[in-house]
């Protein structure tokens, strides 16, 4: 039978796999028949099934035993998408605490934007469940507190989804640190080029609702900018592995949330 914490392991190493080798929809739906037996399965719920949501439901199903029995998104058009990942009529709600309420879920994984990580896990840890978070923790320092409060108060067990880190280069770069063959690691250069446009098509152009709801990125409101979205496994990288660095600035010199969080992590 396998348990929560080799589930949690399993999962990330499904995760960085799946990173790895494929970026948005490209992955084939289903897994392979399971052949787990039914008191061994790990049943699913998550709140936020759009396009990450579908990709890290995905890499999920690669783990004999795992199934996803109930959705949840505020965009109905999400369901039918998800479903197709699942497989079947899988319960949808569009209400999350609707699904907090069903039956049978042993955890919960979080793919909505970072402006609603820290209501939705902490909801998540209240009813009970352990969670699968996608990066960031939340878009504050005081919203980060609370979740990191509630994992303690809860239990429960908690996995943010950095999966690069399970990665094999990211593993041997470890590796090789810790083994002393590149000496005192004093300095820590990272970036990711990005070359393509993260606004997506909305159904209808002139609902501003549903521009936001669907170009959350593009909103200060909703996200961390790039620096967040695409920066935070990076600067992660030196915690809590090479302790010695305590300063993380973007290109611009700019501090503030990073360097704190850089204190206090390490």
């Amino acid at each position: 039978m396998i348990n929560r914490r080799e589930f949690f392991g399993k999962a990330a190493g499904a995760l960085a796999a799946v990173s790895a080798i494929t970026s948005g929809d490209t992955l084939c739906a289903q897994s392979a028949p399971s052949t787990v037996p039914p008191s061994d399965q790990i049943n699913l719920g998550i709140i936020g099934p759009g396009s990450r949501g579908k990709s890290v439901m995905r890499a999920f199903l690669r783990v004999p035993g795992v199934r996803f029995t109930a959705l949840c998104d505020i965009y109905e058009p999400r369901f039918d998408e998800a479903r197709k990942v699942t497989g079947e009529q899988t319960p949808a709600f569009k209400d999350y605490r609707q699904l907090l309420d069903q039956k049978g879920l042993d955890a919960i994984v979080v793919s909505t934007p970072p402006c609603l990580h820290e209501e939705h896990v902490v909801a998540a840890l209240e009813s009970c469940r352990h969670v699968y978070g996608e990066k960031d923790m939340a878009l504050t320092v005081p919203a980060c507190d609370h979740v990191v409060a509630t994992v303690r108060k809860t239990g429960k067990f908690y996995q943010i989804g950095t999966q690069y880190h399970y990665a094999p280069w990211y593993q041997e770069a470890l590796r090789r640190i810790h083994s002393g063959k590149l000496g005192q690691v004093t300095h820590i250069y990272a970036y990711w080029h990005r070359n393509n446009n993260w606004r997506r098509p909305v159904p209808d152009p002139k609902d501003p609702k549903l521009e936001h709801l669907i170009n959350w990125r593009l909103y200060k409101e909703c996200s961390g900018g790039l620096l967040a979205e695409l920066g935070t496994p990076r600067s992660e990288f030196r915690k809590p592995r090479i302790r010695s660095l305590t300063r993380i600035r973007d290109r611009d010199g700019r501090r503030g949330l990073l360097e704190r969080w850089a204190r206090n992590a390490g």
